[in-house]
């Protein structure tokens, strides 16, 4: 017989050593995220291109927005690109399904590849091997026709054939279209080239459809290249010929897909499209982009039956196979299927999207597999001194009120008439996600506005410094005469970033500055928030040489909370740069620092903050 015990425990190990191997890759492939974005360069007018995107979903706030992307991303073999690889992507496809959507009443950002078929433009064009007429040629033809073209009747040449007659009469109505939704402003055209233009522009895109929420949808119809080369291994000039045969390295590229509903646009609908040669895979694959990406829908397709048929794969993993009708093309039902599932999913009640309101079995799985990482990671921590319910210095919300009351202060204080903004957060896993696009919002809103970043040696405690902070606000919009360098103060060269020397840095160079140093903020993420601010009170009480509460010499500091993080799904970078398997696994570090900080004197006790709180609300 097996002897049970012995059994039980060799699959519990096998078990342990698969989680520990999977939560490996993940942090890996999330490593491999972060060093694509900060080393692809930006695409050119990408501030630009940020402005015009921002005040076209501020223009149309009313209405349901949607983002749709087509055409393939080459892939540059040299940095000043000669030679590049390439897909057979024209996005047409998509280019239709623009029209269908802005007949339904969406407004529509087009985020296209450069050259590739343009949606009302595509009707400009018949037979193989001819190129559709561009947006420009487009608005020109609609300028140039100006209020003539409503009167334009194809009808009344009789030279042409039946086939010319039709297809002339969907070029002009095309062009009155156009027209039309031009002087609605209701499309907006984002082009690309490359891979790296098209993550960046999608990230930004993506990020700028927050403030629609549900009535968003990201539709993802562009052909991505799964490989590529890195900007460090890339030629800088012409591969030249004479070198002999040519050998290429190429990369996979990170997995961005899941990102979208995890961190640039939760609440938004995700429409993923997927392509294979092979049927026998197609839904194996579909079912898998639920699965793995938390996208809501997936659109299959096999290559050689793709105009014809297209098979939708909702989150319930039901199908809904759309066929081409003869008059129509295959687009306007799928498009009209899509906005039918949105409008449900719009009405359905709110749940947290980033799980979906219809979780499959492998969500529990997942969430078994953290309570197993995290007892992995704590067990390895020294066994801590139980901490007193009753300790002034520890919060426990649920028995202390003084606690519960600092907490819902430091998450609820009003930054509308701040002008100035430390960025109090070390850019790693996770923070930057939170604080950067919350801080390119406050900023943005107002032109008096300035983010104050700390500057010191990048490397220290994970930090990146300076250079890296900016080049990331930039990618929001940001500008970079906005954003104010903070003198990094390590009087004890102790050469790390730590909760003191920070604040000390922080309150120090607000001081300097006479128009901004009476009123001023922080931004940080929500498990950090709390920490901050404790030791930026303290360093007010310890350079304004605060005695028996008289306060008349402080200055008034506020808190505002950047955007919010998953607390269970996502590994989180902590305190020194070290990895944590997700933000709810940080708390009771935090409450560890709290407490230990305070006993060292490096925090602002409880008391000190309530009345320093009190003292700024009188004010």
């Amino acid at each position: 017989m097996v002897n049970n015990k012995h059994f039980i425990s060799r699959n519990k190990k096998n078990t342990i050593c698969l989680l520990i191997y999977i939560y490996t890759m993940i942090n890996n492939m999330e490593q491999k995220r972060q060093n694509f974005i900060q080393e692809t360069p930006l695409p050119k007018n990408y501030n630009k291109i940020t402005t015009n995107v921002k005040t076209f979903c501020n223009e149309n706030i009313n209405n349901k927005m949607i983002l749709v992307t087509g055409g393939g991303t080459i892939i540059p073999m040299e940095k000043n690109t000669v030679r590049y690889i390439d897909n057979f992507s024209t996005g047409t496809r998509a280019a239709a399904c623009v029209e269908y959507f802005l007949e339904n009443g969406y407004s529509v950002v087009h985020l296209t590849r450069t050259g590739c078929v343009q949606p009302f433009a595509r009707h400009f064009c018949h037979g193989i091997g001819k190129k559709a007429l561009s947006c420009s040629q487009m608005e020109y033809l609609s300028k140039m026709f100006g209020k003539g073209v409503e009167t334009i009747n194809t009808d009344r040449n009789n030279n042409m054939t039946t086939e010319i007659q039709s297809n002339a009469a969907k070029a002009i109505d095309a062009l009155k279209k156009y027209k039309d939704f031009s002087i609605k402003k209701k499309l907006h055209t984002v082009e690309f080239k490359s891979l790296g233009d098209y993550i960046h522009l999608l990230r930004m895109i993506s990020m700028s459809l927050n403030i629609y929420k549900k009535n968003a949808i990201i539709f993802l119809a562009a052909a991505v290249s799964d490989f590529y080369i890195p900007a460090s291994k890339m030629a800088e000039h012409k591969i030249q010929s004479a070198d002999g045969g040519l050998h290429l390295d190429l990369e996979q590229v990170p997995k961005f897909l899941g990102e979208i509903k995890n961190s640039w646009a939760k609440n938004s609908y995700v429409t993923s499209f997927k392509l294979e040669t092979d049927i026998r895979i197609l839904t194996k694959k579909a079912h898998g982009a639920i699965d793995k990406y938390n996208v809501d829908l997936v659109i299959a397709n096999e290559l050689h039956t793709r105009y014809d048929k297209v098979i939708l794969h909702d989150r319930k993993k039901q199908e809904i196979v759309v066929l081409k009708e003869k008059h129509f093309e295959i687009e306007k039902d799928l498009v009209d299927n899509v906005v039918e599932l949105h409008s449900k999913y719009c009405s359905s009640p709110n749940k947290d999207q980033n799980t979906g309101s219809n979780s499959s079995s492998s969500s529990s799985s997942s969430s078994s597999s953290d309570n197993v990482i995290n007892n992995l990671h704590f067990q390895k921590k020294k066994k801590r001194k139980k901490m007193s319910d009753q300790d002034d210095t520890l919060p426990n919300v649920q028995h202390d009120t003084k606690w519960t009351s600092f907490l819902m202060q430091c998450f609820n204080d009003d930054t509308r008439a701040i002008k100035d903004m430390y960025c109090y957060c070390y850019p790693a896993n996770g923070g930057d996600e939170s604080v950067f696009p919350k801080l390119a919002e406050w900023c943005n809103a107002s032109k008096e506005r300035k983010v104050h970043i700390l500057d010191s040696t990048p490397g220290l405690s994970g930090y990146k410094g300076y250079q890296w902070s900016a080049k990331e606000l930039l990618k929001y919009g940001v500008e970079e005469s906005r954003l104010i360098r903070v003198p990094f103060i390590d009087a004890h060269d102790e050469k790390i970033i730590h909760t003191r020397n920070e604040a000390y840095s922080v309150v120090e160079h607000f001081a300097s500055l006479p128009n901004a140093g009476n009123k001023w903020a922080i931004c940080c993420s929500a498990y950090h928030l709390p920490r901050c601010f404790l030791s930026i009170i303290d360093a007010l009480n310890k350079k304004y040489n605060v005695v028996n509460g008289n306060m008349k010499s402080m200055k008034m500091v506020f808190t505002m909370v950047g955007h919010r993080l998953p607390w269970y799904t996502k590994p989180i970078n902590h305190s020194q740069n070290a990895l944590v398997p997700n933000q709810f696994g940080i708390v009771p570090l935090e409450l560890d620092r709290i407490k230990r900080y305070t006993d060292k004197g490096d925090l602002s006790t409880l008391d000190m903050a309530l009345t320093y709180l009190e003292w700024r609300e009188r004010q």
